[in-house]
């Protein structure tokens, strides 16, 4: 008896183990919380040095959670192309978003064009997806191939939203999550990678002035990761850094509050 019920504490201790949010800086590519208020630069909270340069001027204004930016159709902001940003096996792009006044289609977040195609791209509204959220996952596949993943829900409502786009190699499926909800996916043709290409990230459009965000936009990431639910919720319910302040890994909780400093 006493061996059977250490067995099930190892094997109740090991799940635990496994299910572990994912939600730390050793998968972060870039944190922009986007809390300065001031300024021309968007700071990168992670490791990688990802800080974001201000293009004609987004308006600092209060946000979801502290400051965010606030894009007119014409700013946005250019994270550069760091290698950090070439994911193939998995990825997470994460951020709040509120819609004031919508066109056609809105970027929230971009790895811009290379030869007529990107690496990702996560809208607040598409007019393919019916004037809702739709999620691109570019892959190789012998050439380009677009994942598609096209949220069942209106966003267009002028309040804040959460919106996180996911996805893994591992099953080749993008997920589109809407304040912490699976609101759609799409699948790859065979579980391919994310195809690699050398441009800029941009937060609020397109390198060629479309897909221009108009409204703020608040707490945005990426990891190298693809998120589960649970770990987007939480994300949700408290925000990027009440999410990393609050890791069990107490390094982790010191080195964050270095980084912010």
């Amino acid at each position: 008896m006493r061996l059977v019920c250490c067995s099930i504490i190892v094997m109740s201790l090991a799940l635990t183990i496994v299910s572990e949010a994912e939600v730390n800086l050793d998968n972060a590519v870039g944190i922009w919380l986007l809390d300065e208020g001031v300024g021309q630069v968007a700071k990168d909270s992670s490791a990688n040095g990802n800080d974001g340069e201000l293009i004609k001027k987004p308006k600092w204004v209060d946000g979801k959670l502290g400051k965010s930016l606030e894009f007119d159709g014409t700013n946005y902001i250019n994270c550069g192309h760091d290698e950090s940003f070439n994911l193939t096996d998995e990825i997470s792009i994460i951020a709040w978003a509120k819609m004031k006044d919508p066109t056609d289609r809105q970027d929230i977040m971009v790895k811009d064009f290379d030869g007529g195609t990107n690496s990702w791209q996560m809208f607040a509204k598409h007019r393919g997806a019916g004037g809702k959220p739709r999620g691109l996952i570019i892959v190789d596949h012998g050439g380009w191939k677009a994942v598609v993943a096209d949220a069942d829900i209106d966003t267009n409502d002028g309040k804040w939203h959460h919106h996180a786009l996911t996805y893994s190699a591992t099953d080749g499926v993008a997920r589109n999550y809407i304040d912490g909800k699976l609101k759609g996916k799409g699948e790859a043709p065979k579980k391919n990678k994310i195809l690699v290409t050398e441009t800029d990230v941009h937060i609020g459009q397109k390198s060629n002035n479309a897909c221009k965000f108009k409204g703020p936009i608040d707490e945005v990431a990426v990891f190298s990761v693809a998120l589960d639910k649970d770990d987007i919720n939480l994300i949700v319910d408290k925000g990027l850094e009440g999410t990393l302040s609050v890791a069990p890994n107490r390094k982790l909780a010191t080195t964050w509050a270095a980084l912010k400093r």
